[in-house]
């Protein structure tokens, strides 16, 4: 097998929708989600903070996400607020605000949550909407301040030091079986006293995005648990739409093909935040000129996986600017080399962990193995909505065929060993391998030439419509 990258200077590129994690728009025009403008809105949002107990208040327009609309609440007393409204698409039903509201509960006793205030899961209220309020979190947003390029290296390491914390403290956090947190008792309608609330999570069967919620599986393995997405991904696609039918298929043959590689084992699920990134981080820089984070928000829909699902590697850490030039290096998908001072982050980060987290299963986890588990969860969590999955779903494909094969290129020699007749027991060899890993069609689209006279076969990878990225 080819040399792991998790010791070299890369790390594993990926994209929006094979990653698994989507990336949301953090505009909030009134146009743009149909809702009602600002100018007369805030009045029922006045209206509401006074039927609440909050007396007069100045409402201000926030930035929102693609989920919530957001408004920021200022009270007489000076205390400040956030009123979040889900987005009127009719997605969010009454239980996923309630189930909102206890992942929030739980996530604040262990990392820097913005309290619950009050909540209402009905349209029956001022606003004619559901809505959460919770305490207005200082701080400034980490993803502003590496667009706005003002921190040293030294800002940057101690950064990477309280980022380490928390993901480490998630890892930590652990579960019995996947699926999705969800309040574990019923909770009522409405609330604007949290001191007679009581909040706990369960965990639910996983549900896909389009809302297809899977048999409940109680087995530890990531086989198990991808297959079984990928099982009813393909029951319930339409008979007549062959092309989906095989590209489901295709997933569940390279979710075997990996089982059998023992790139998925069995592993302990554990708290994911799916949208940890810097635009959801608040920090602020203390009196002493060191860094904490005050914040970690939008933890909507937190589930539990198990953990190599979690470890995509946190790019946006140690390479800010996020401008990725996709190469190949040992068969793995891999942007640009990281410069000296993103690689001291990289290393720091790591450094971190290592106290808690086995260092070396982790880099297996972000840089090797765990690449193609979560392109796969991906695919599995967010089927081919749009466009760009069909042309994603061929380049992964590639992507894998080409590590399988040169997989195979590197045991050559040793299955060839001590033969007489090393060239035709080397081909038959290969013929056969390529048949156990479904890649006997690739042996036209190669070149196959011997590099040396040393026992061995090398293969050209390079073919004409290949980008210059190979």
């Amino acid at each position: 097998m080819s040399s792991s990258p998790s010791s070299s200077k890369y790390f594993t590129a990926s994209t929006n929708k094979s990653s698994s994690i989507r990336t949301h728009a953090t505009t909030s025009t009134d146009y743009s989600y149909r809702h009602e403008p600002f100018e007369t809105f805030r009045f029922k949002a006045e209206r509401l903070c006074q039927s609440i107990g909050f007396g007069e208040s100045v409402v201000e327009k926030m930035h929102g996400g693609s989920f919530n609309r957001v408004l920021k609440v200022i009270l007489a007393s000076g205390d400040q607020y956030v009123l979040r409204v889900p987005r009127n698409n009719g997605t969010e039903t009454a239980q996923d605000l309630k189930d909102h509201v206890a992942i929030n509960s739980y996530a604040a006793t262990y990392f820097p949550v913005p309290e619950i205030i009050a909540y209402d899961s009905t349209a029956d209220n001022a606003i004619d909407s559901p809505y959460i309020i919770q305490k207005f979190a200082q701080g400034q947003c980490l993803e502003k301040l590496f667009e706005e390029r003002v921190l040293a290296i030294e800002d940057h390491i101690q950064i990477a030091s309280i980022v380490a914390g928390i993901f480490a403290r998630m890892e930590k956090l652990s579960f019995p079986t996947p699926g999705r947190l969800v309040t574990a008792t019923d909770i009522p309608d409405r609330c604007d006293d949290f001191s007679i609330l009581s909040t706990n999570v369960a965990i639910a069967p996983f549900k896909t995005e389009e809302g297809e919620v899977l048999a409940s599986t109680s087995s530890p393995s990531v086989a198990d648990f991808l297959g079984a997405i990928l099982d009813m991904r393909y029951e319930n696609s339409q008979i007549h739409n062959l092309p989906l039918l095989q590209k489901w298929t295709r997933l569940r043959e390279i979710n075997q093909e990996m089982k059998s590689r023992g790139l998925l084992n069995c592993e302990q699920s554990v708290l994911w935040h799916w949208d940890f990134a810097p635009r959801n981080i608040l920090v602020n820089r203390k009196p002493d000129n060191s860094w904490e984070i005050t914040a970690v928000l939008d933890w909507d829909g937190a589930l539990c996986v198990p953990r190599v699902l979690t470890r995509e590697p946190l790019n946006w850490l140690w390479q800010v600017d996020n401008q990725f030039k996709n190469v190949y290096a040992d068969g793995f998908l891999m942007p640009r080399r990281l410069t000296v001072q993103e690689e001291s982050i990289k290393k720091h980060f790591e450094d971190c962990i290592k106290a808690s987290i086995d260092i070396e299963n982790y880099r297996a986890d972000a840089y090797d193995r765990g690449y193609w588990a979560r392109q796969i969860f991906g695919y599995a969590q967010y089927s081919f909505s749009d466009s760009q999955d069909g042309e994603t779903y061929e380049e992964f494909i590639k992507d894998w065929e080409t590590y399988c094969l040169k997989n195979v290129i590197t045991k050559i020699p040793e299955a060839t060993k001590g033969k007489e007749k090393k060239s035709r027991h080397c081909l038959s060899w290969l013929d056969s391998a390529l048949e156990k890993i479904s890649l006997r069609r690739l042996v036209d689209e190669y070149v196959v030439e011997w590099m040396s006279p040393q026992p061995g076969l090398g293969l050209g990878l390079g073919r004409s419509d290949r980008r210059d990225r190979e």
